[in-house]
């Protein structure tokens, strides 16, 4: 076997992890990090169509054994044995709950991964299974390839597919970090289950929608425009990116909502989308912004994006407007937070919107700020992909 010269991080995928976006990004994903980590994905052998599906990632298959000893009370006694006097917080003992419920009671099983390890190896990474989704097939490769890097002494991480925010929390707790997708999730794991030793990572939701089989095409777009600007040095993604869809019939409006917007102007970059048509006399679009608001602009990053690129506005944190538009309809439709800041609205509309909205409509200056806040404090827990695998090649810094 020929040695990586760069560390090597095995990823492992199944059935029910790859689909055309899916295979994007992780396509893309391993070719931004190939400058210092190689990541090889595998795939079971028993899975044949998603080989094919993922033929792009040149996967390599690998194969499991298994072992199973019929329901006997031996078996049944062995495992009582090896749970020992373990209990929940109630007082009951794990290993009478092997009777009561379907862990198997006298079923012996043992999965095994047969696949020679890379010398380089450095970290595997796998989809996390939960109770409520998760084949047993799936779960067997989980937790047979958690074994082998535990025996090999390397560390093990795994990334949200299904969600975590349930009771179910044996699974991440085997691991050496967990990648989650979500905030509920996210927030979830750090704060009701403290106890968790392991690192807790969020990604942006650029690319934490990639891993939901409902992911619509405009996040296939906004992530290379992400990368792109990124690239470009054009957006310093550090920042929580605040998208505007300014309009110059609201010219007043927008100036008001900027300048409520100056005591985060050190932590936010933001994103106007200006349109072709929207002119005054002479003046395109980006000259009446900066003319008008000359003086609250000096405080911030910013920069101009068009409105025939909607799909740009995935790349932000959150789209704030002064009033419902064509971006605010598309920003709810795909579950990106939308905040209007309308001082003339009635303040009953708050409390009589849909409770499963992602929009929220504010009149007063110090509740539009705190939901900036509240924002701005989201983005500082995100961490990109890339930025988590270089955390997890250079160990001392998780």
């Amino acid at each position: 076997m020929i040695k990586s010269k760069n560390p090597v991080i095995y990823w492992i995928l199944q059935d029910n992890q790859v689909t055309p976006l899916i295979s994007d990004f992780l396509d893309i994903t391993k070719q931004r990090v190939k400058n210092f980590v190689e990541i090889k994905y595998l795939i079971p052998s028993h899975n044949v169509d998603t080989l094919k599906t993922a033929k792009k990632l040149n996967p390599t298959s690998f194969t499991i054994s298994s072992a199973v000893k019929p329901n006997t009370y031996e078996g049944y006694c062995q495992k009582r044995d090896l749970i020992g006097d373990h209990e929940f917080s109630e007082g009951l003992l794990f290993w009478r709950t092997l009777l009561a419920d379907d862990l198997g009671s006298g079923n012996l099983f043992k999965a095994q991964v047969q696949h020679e390890l890379d010398p380089g190896t450095r970290a595997i990474i796998l989809q996390i299974p939960t109770p409520l989704g998760s084949s047993s097939s799936e779960e067997r490769v989980f937790y047979a390839w958690i074994y082998l890097a535990k025996q090999a002494k390397i560390p093990v991480f795994g990334y949200e597919l299904l969600p975590l925010d349930t009771r179910w929390t044996l699974a991440p707790s085997l691991l050496d970090g967990v990648i989650t997708t979500s905030y509920d999730s996210y927030t979830y794991l750090t704060h009701h289950h403290a106890d968790m030793k392991n690192k807790i990572w969020l990604i942006p939701r650029y690319e934490g929608r990639f891993f939901s089989p409902g992911c619509p095409p405009i996040w296939r777009s906004s992530l290379g425009a992400a990368y792109k600007y990124q690239k470009e040095e054009k957006i310093d993604f550090d920042k929580t990116i605040i998208y505007l869809p300014h309009n110059v019939a609201m010219t007043y409006e927008y100036k008001n909502l900027i300048s409520q917007l100056l005591p985060f102007s050190d932590d936010v970059h933001l994103m106007f989308c200006i349109g072709k048509d929207q002119v005054r006399g002479t003046h395109k679009h980006n000259e009446i912004i900066e003319i008008i608001s000359k003086k609250e602009l000096k405080k911030f990053s910013y920069s101009f994006h068009d409105m025939n690129s909607p799909w740009e506005m995935a790349m932000a944190d959150c789209v704030a407007a002064c009033s419902s538009c064509y971006a605010t309809s598309i920003a709810v439709n795909n579950n990106i937070p939308t905040i209007i800041f309308d001082p003339m609205v009635n303040m009953d509309i708050e409390t009589n919107l849909s409770p499963i909205s992602s929009k929220q409509y504010f009149n007063t200056a110090s509740k539009f700020q705190n939901s900036i806040s509240k924002i701005v404090q989201s983005h500082k827990k995100r961490d990109e992909f890339a930025k988590i695998l270089f955390t997890i090649i250079n160990k001392g810094s998780i």
